[in-house]
């Protein structure tokens, strides 16, 4: 792709053909990204943007920068990862069965919109915000120490009453948290603060 700011409709990278995002590059599409060769938008620095009018499938890649402008609905297609910053301002992208995982030094901006789904991070020694929700922003900030090596933490939020649950059931959120570990490192302990706004309690 050249280097400058271009709007299509659809892209389709044919089989057997190879398309790289140059620096400083802006891809905008307003309806399908499809890729059936080799697509790399992760190489340089550079911005995809999903702004159509209707629904989008957010191709499943590695993205350098990814920005969500689709106010209608951005839904991935497979498990993505955005190595420098996720863009949703008011806008939502839901995650459906898969997760978005952000590089080690990957942001997330926003002002009132969130991951709808799982949300996947590296930990590091600084506490990690995972801006998730479901119906409502419901966001979960983790802290860990004795951190070694790669460890990855991943935030899903569910609306909803967890099952098998022993909480006070009239003193309680209405939304659970799911939260899973992966990676090849090691870490002698977390701690989870979660937090809701206060329209989303069922206590005064």
């Amino acid at each position: 792709f050249p280097s400058h700011d271009t709007q299509f409709y659809d892209v389709e990278i044919a089989t057997g053909k190879k398309a790289t995002d140059q620096s400083d590059t802006q891809i905008s599409i307003s309806n399908t990204l499809v890729n059936n060769g080799t697509f790399n938008a992760a190489l340089l620095p550079n911005t995809i943007t999903y702004n159509g009018t209707t629904a989008q499938t957010v191709l499943p890649t590695t993205y350098y920068n990814l920005t969500i402008a689709n106010g209608v609905s951005a839904t991935l297609g497979g498990n993505a990862t955005t190595l420098n910053t996720l863009t949703l301002s008011d806008k939502f992208l839901t995650t459906g069965s898969y997760k978005m995982t952000m590089g080690i030094s990957g942001v997330v901006s926003r002002t009132t919109g969130f991951v709808k789904g799982t949300l996947e991070k590296p930990l590091t020694a600084a506490p990690s915000l995972f801006e998730v929700g479901d119906t409502f922003y419901a966001p979960v900030t983790v802290s860990s120490t004795g951190l070694t090596g790669e460890v990855l933490m991943a935030a899903k939020p569910t609306t909803g009453n967890a099952l098998g649950s022993v909480l006070n059931q009239t003193a309680k959120s209405n939304v659970y948290w799911n939260l899973s570990k992966s990676g090849t490192g090691s870490i002698t302990d977390y701690t989870a603060s979660f937090d809701i706004a206060n329209q989303y309690r069922d206590w005064e």
